[in-house]
C-alpha cells in the first residue's frame, strides 16, 4: 500500500478493497451497502449501522460473524498508516462497539438438514445396495462406521424387530432396533455371512467408499452434497419432532448427555403458527 498516512482525504473504502486476501468478497458485500446509502465512503459510525442492517437481514449468525470479523481487519489493517494516536483510540472504541455473536457451534442449521423429499429422490435414483444402505441409516440413526462393524453375532431376533448391538463413539454400547423386513433384504442383498454388511469378498464395507457413494450421487441428483452423516441429522430432528422424546431420542444416538441433543437438534425459533392464540 502506497499510503503512509490516513487523512480527511482518504478513501478508506477504496483502500480496503485494494487488499486482496481471502476477504475480498465479504468487504465487497459491505461496499455495496456503503453505495446504497448513496455514499463513495463510509465513517466509523457506518459499522455499526451495517452490524444492524446485517442482524435484521435474516441471515444465520456465522455468516454475519464472518462478515463483521472481515470488515473490522481490513479497518484494522488501514489504521496501521495512522500517526494520531487520539484517531486510534477512537477507532478501537468503535470496533468495540460492533461484536460478533454468540453462536452454538454444535447446532445444526435446519436450512442445511435434508428433507423427505430430498431422500426420496436420492432412494430413487439408488443402486440396491445403497438403496438399503441409505435405508439402514434413516431408520436407526447410526454413524457410518457403526453399521459397517455390525456382525450377524450382534443381531437378535425377536417377535416383530431384530435388536442389534452397537459399539458406538467412545466404545459405548447400545442397543438398536431394526425392521424384520429391512433386515433380511440388507442380509440377502449382501449375502451377509459375517458382517451385516459385506463386500463381494465378504469384508467390512470401507466407511470412505459408503460415504464417497453418497455425496456423490446427492451432487448428481440434487446438486448439492449431503453426507451419510446427514441422515442421522434427519433421523434425530424427525424423531424429536414427532415423540417429543428429547431423553429418549438421546440415548438411541448414543449422545453422552441430553444437552448434547438439545444443542444439536433443537431449534428456538417461533413459527408464525407457534404465535397464534
Amino acid at each position: 500500500m502506497k499510503l503512509t498516512t490516513l487523512n480527511n482525504k482518504t478513501n478508506k473504502l477504496e483502500m480496503i478493497n485494494s487488499i486482496k486476501d481471502n476477504y475480498s468478497k465479504q468487504v465487497k458485500k459491505f461496499s455495496s451497502y456503503i453505495h446504497s446509502l448513496g455514499k463513495i465512503d463510509f465513517e466509523y459510525n457506518d459499522l455499526q449501522l451495517y452490524y444492524e442492517y446485517l442482524l435484521n437481514s435474516g441471515l444465520s449468525y456465522t455468516y454475519i460473524n464472518n462478515l463483521i470479523f472481515a470488515i473490522k481487519k481490513r479497518v484494522k489493517d488501514i489504521f496501521q498508516y495512522e500517526t494520531d494516536i487520539t484517531k486510534k483510540y477512537f477507532l478501537n472504541e468503535k470496533l468495540k462497539q460492533v461484536k460478533t455473536l454468540k453462536v452454538n457451534s454444535k447446532v445444526i442449521d435446519k436450512d442445511k438438514l435434508i428433507t423427505k423429499k430430498e431422500i426420496d429422490l436420492l432412494l430413487s435414483k439408488a443402486s440396491n445396495k445403497l438403496h438399503l444402505i441409505i435405508d439402514f441409516l434413516i431408520f436407526t440413526g447410526c454413524r457410518v462406521n457403526e453399521i459397517t462393524s455390525i456382525k450377524l453375532t450382534d443381531c437378535k431376533e425377536l417377535d416383530n424387530y431384530f435388536e442389534i448391538t452397537i459399539l458406538g463413539k467412545g466404545d459405548k454400547i447400545r442397543i438398536i432396533k431394526v425392521s424384520k423386513e429391512l433386515f433380511n433384504q440388507v442380509r440377502f442383498e449382501f449375502k451377509s455371512s459375517y458382517y451385516l454388511f459385506e463386500t463381494i469378498t465378504h469384508n467390512r464395507i470401507d466407511n470412505n467408499y459408503i460415504s464417497h457413494q453418497i455425496e456423490k450421487l446427492s451432487r448428481k441428483v440434487l446438486h448439492k452434497t449431503f453426507s451419510a452423516h446427514s441422515f442421522r441429522h434427519f433421523f434425530a430432528t424427525d424423531r424429536i419432532e414427532k415423540t417429543k422424546n428429547i431423553k429418549g431420542v438421546s440415548k438411541y444416538l448414543g449422545h453422552s448427555s441430553t444437552s448434547i441433543t438439545l444443542d444439536m437438534y433443537t431449534h428456538s425459533e417461533l413459527s408464525y403458527e407457534d404465535l397464534l392464540i
